[in-house]
This record gives structure tokens, C-alpha cells and sequence, in this order.
């Protein structure tokens, strides 16, 4: 690849990196504000907030929060840290001036993710997802941990594109959970289904549409620096064959 080329490309990176780290900021800041009601344990406000209540049943509206409304508490409360957290650690121009700022925010947001993806997990069997979010959920809260941890591993033997890989992936399903909350009503108006069919809709499409994008991002803008990395440490090791 040519200078120019290279330029072009490091340029189109960093309008990427840009535009995708903007739009986290805008949902994490709404999502932050959303997380409230559940952590305070506000009853009459985030009742309103449930699908039974758009779906018209207001007798089980929130119920089911109200009922276990301490693992919500806890739910909500690493929710919020984490996207509190999470657009710091995913800024490139920030995380190279504070880079032991970042690492210990890493292991911060590294709790969250851990006890928001168990809480979620827990939560499932008391939730009002339908059966597509629910399987999703099942696969995807345990594929967040174990990807945060392939992410730390590979952060410790110095390993800086194989750790930034995981934790893009991990933070994709995460954030995947985030963009749930907005994309029902959309899907609902634009279709004529019904929100609760909606909400089923927007978690296959959340998660799918957001790992396929990452897969390819990191395949376009990720993947040159590993494979010279890899040419580079082969050749290092067939020069001490040689000599």
C-alpha cells in the first residue's frame, strides 16, 4: 500500500472512529438519564417505561420490577457506570495521553460489564422479552464476559490489537443492549407490528447488524498492523534458526 493510500485510509479510520464515538456519547447520555427511575426504585415513572404498559396492560405494567426490584437496582446502577465509563476508554486521542488512567478505568469498567452481563442474565426469566430476545440474552451476557476476558488476557502480554479486538467486541454487545431501548418504537411505526414484536425485532437486529459491522471495521482498519506484527515476529524467528 502506497503513502497515499495509506493516508486515505487512516483518514476515513479516524471520520469513522469519530462519527461511532459521537453517536455513543448521545446514547449513553440518554441512557444514562433512562437507568434513573430503575436505581431509585421509582415506581410510578419507570412503570412507564415497560412494554405491558404500551402494550395497554397497565395492571402488569412494572410488576415485574417491583417484585425484584433490588437486582434492577444493581442492574441499572453498573449500566450506568458503564456508559458512564465506556466512551473514555473507547477514545483513541484520550486514551493515548492517559494511558494509566485507562488502564485503571479498564479494570472499572471491566466490573461493570461482569455484574451488568450477570444481572442480565438473572434478570431473563423475570423480564417481558419474547422468546428471540430471551435466547439472544442467554448467549449474549455470557459472550460479553468471555470476550472482556480474552480482552484483559491478551492486554497483559502486551498484545494491544488482539486486546482492542475483544474489547470492540465485547463493548459491541453491550452497547447492543443500550440500542434496544431505542429502536422498538422505530421498528413499530414503520412495520404497523406490535411494540412487543418489535422489541424481539430490534434485539436480532441490534446485535446482528452491530458484530457484523465491527467484524468488518476491524477486518478493514485492524487487521494490517497484526498480520505485519505476525510476518515480523516469523522472520525474527527464522534469522535465530539461521544464525
Amino acid at each position: 500500500m502506497g503513502v497515499k493510500q495509506l493516508h486515505e485510509k487512516n483518514q476515513r479510520k479516524q471520520w469513522v472512529d469519530t462519527v461511532v464515538w459521537w453517536i455513543t456519547i448521545v446514547v449513553s447520555s440518554v441512557f444514562s438519564i433512562y437507568t434513573l427511575p430503575f436505581i431509585s426504585g421509582k415506581f410510578d415513572i419507570y412503570k412507564f417505561l415497560t412494554i405491558n404498559y404500551f402494550m395497554g396492560r397497565i395492571e402488569e405494567a412494572g410488576l415485574h420490577i417491583l417484585r425484584n426490584v433490588r437486582l434492577w437496582q444493581v442492574h441499572s446502577v453498573c449500566a450506568l457506570g458503564y456508559v458512564v465509563v465506556a466512551p473514555s476508554q473507547f477514545n483513541s486521542k484520550w486514551r493515548n495521553k492517559h494511558l494509566l488512567m485507562h488502564r485503571r478505568l479498564g479494570y472499572v469498567y471491566a466490573f461493570f460489564t461482569v455484574v451488568a452481563s450477570i444481572t442480565g442474565w438473572m434478570m431473563i426469566k423475570h423480564s417481558e422479552l419474547g422468546p428471540v430476545a430471551l435466547g439472544l440474552s442467554r448467549i449474549m451476557s455470557p459472550w460479553c464476559i468471555i470476550t472482556l476476558v480474552l480482552s484483559i488476557n491478551a492486554a497483559r502480554r502486551r498484545d494491544l490489537q488482539s486486546h482492542r479486538r475483544w474489547m470492540l467486541r465485547s463493548a459491541a454487545i453491550g452497547y447492543g443492549v443500550v440500542y434496544t431501548r431505542f429502536l422498538p418504537g422505530w421498528i413499530s411505526l414503520m412495520f404497523s407490528c406490535k411494540l412487543d414484536i418489535a422489541l424481539e425485532c430490534s434485539f436480532f437486529i441490534v446485535w446482528g447488524v452491530n458484530l457484523l459491522l465491527l467484524e468488518i471495521y476491524i477486518q478493514m482498519y485492524l487487521t494490517d498492523a497484526t498480520k505485519k506484527r505476525a510476518t515480523k515476529s516469523i522472520r525474527q524467528q527464522e534469522a535465530k534458526i539461521v544464525t
